[in-house]
């Protein structure tokens, strides 16, 4: 032993060794991949850790079993790569930054949006900077100088080009479909939603402890215990909405179940009597080069339910989630004007937002009366008809397809606002 070395340890230190080592392998370039190198090309990239926290034992598993495969390659002879990097990961990284700022008392509505954007690279810098320092730690045989983001410029670009060649091509097309909106984040998630998921709803209690607990060599049956603890209370509302481009209302067995049979593949199961479905039906309209929307047979309602008449609420909560509402009106009615005003009441009762979507109104079953009284009802019910309705300054207007000029059978009859058309259907 000499003044350069110092007492050689009866353990093996892995940390003392590796914080030595590492650093040197980097500096020499002995991961660095070189296409001008000799050898058959072997390259992986690294499956990219999100930048939401640190890594974990997966992650520590996962990337020894690559470093493993890459060094094997490496000492093969062959010329290897091996290419690091880290992923945006979106949505939860901005979850753990409001998270963040939810402890502070703020949202990221108080900051805005360019002062948002810049906490959450702030914090992809920390989280990325800490993921890389772990996986050197590891012992990752990267190429660092080859290191990238999902978000850096370059890799954007190659998705955009990426992209606009596969509409060019046309492998892709963009059409309307059903999204998962998360009103909290307000945006688009992914539904990550699994047959037969198990979620902890609230914690159970600790368990008390009885007589043998307390048992001794000298006292083999004590009489003592010792109570639990009682778990979470938690309650718990779930509440399953349709979402629909299109519902279809109106009274049972105004032809609404009919109508959905007739225009897309849905076969709803009617009940004896009243005669309407007793569960929601979708349906899917296809109108031909890729383009479809969703219709929602709502089943029929009934004067008061909005208070729970008939299946009432059941129903009317999923009619929040259709984009437009086709109002089916039976030609056989005594009073169409009535039946259209208690429908449209019972929606209004229950959420006023309803009668404020896109409204189309039809007048079913045409051929169960005379053409005249069934002309008459239909002026009934164009004068009785709200203003604007859902069509005009009270909501967007909802079209697809060039409108009729004049009306006709099967053709529609515009309003003389300009509000949205009452329709002559195919006879149901």
């Amino acid at each position: 032993m000499n003044e350069n070395t110092g007492p050689i340890s009866d353990r093996y230190e892995p940390s003392d060794v590796e914080k030595r080592w590492y650093p040197l392998w980097e500096a020499r370039g002995y991961f660095r991949g070189d296409p001008s190198r000799p050898g058959k090309p072997f390259s992986v990239v690294i499956p990219p850790p999100n930048v939401t926290g640190s890594l974990h034992m997966g992650h520590a598993l996962n990337n020894t079993l690559q470093d493993v495969l890459v060094r094997m390659k490496r000492m093969d002879g062959l010329n290897t790569l091996w290419v690091p990097g880290t992923d945006h990961a979106g949505i939860a990284t901005q979850y753990v930054v409001e998270r963040q700022l939810a402890a502070e008392g703020k949202t990221k509505g108080d900051l805005g949006r360019e002062a948002f954007v810049a906490c959450v690279w702030r914090w992809k810098e920390e989280s990325g900077g800490t993921i890389i320092r772990q996986l050197k730690r590891l012992g990752a045989s990267c190429d660092w100088s080859r290191e990238r983001f999902t978000m850096d410029p370059g890799l954007s670009r190659a998705v955009r080009e990426v992209f606009v060649r596969l509409w060019e091509e046309g492998l892709i097309y963009r059409d309307d479909y059903i999204v998962n909106w998360c009103p909290r984040c307000q945006t688009v998630l992914a539904d990550l939603a699994a047959s037969g998921a198990e979620v902890l709803v609230a914690k159970g209690g600790r368990g008390g402890r009885g007589n043998s607990a307390f048992a001794t060599p000298t006292h083999q049956a004590p009489r003592e215990a010792e109570p639990g603890e009682p778990g979470e209370e938690r309650a718990l509302h779930l509440e399953l909405k349709m979402i629909a481009d299109v519902g279809l209302v109106g009274f049972p067995n105004a032809g609404k179940s009919t109508l959905i049979s007739r225009i897309s593949s849905a076969h709803p199961k009617i009940a004896a009597y009243p005669f309407t479905t007793l569960e929601p039906n979708l349906g899917v309209v296809d109108l031909g080069q890729y383009r479809t929307f969703v219709v929602a047979d709502i089943p029929g309602l009934i004067e008061g339910a909005h208070r729970g008449q008939g299946l009432g609420i059941k129903f009317l909560r999923h009619i929040s989630r259709c984009t437009a509402l086709f109002h089916l009106v039976p030609a056989d009615s005594e009073d169409v004007v009535r039946d259209y005003k208690i429908i449209r009441e019972e929606l209004s009762t229950y959420d006023p937002k309803l009668v404020e979507k896109p409204e189309y109104i039809f007048l079913s079953k045409f051929d169960s009366v005379d053409p005249k009284a069934a002309s008459e009802k239909l002026k009934q019910l164009r004068a009785e008809r709200p203003r604007g309705g859902g069509d005009g300054p009270q909501g967007p207007r909802f079209e697809r397809g060039p409108r009729p000029r004049r009306p006709g059978p099967g053709r529609g009859d515009r309003d003389d606002d300009g509000g949205a058309p009452l329709t002559r259907p195919e006879v149901l």
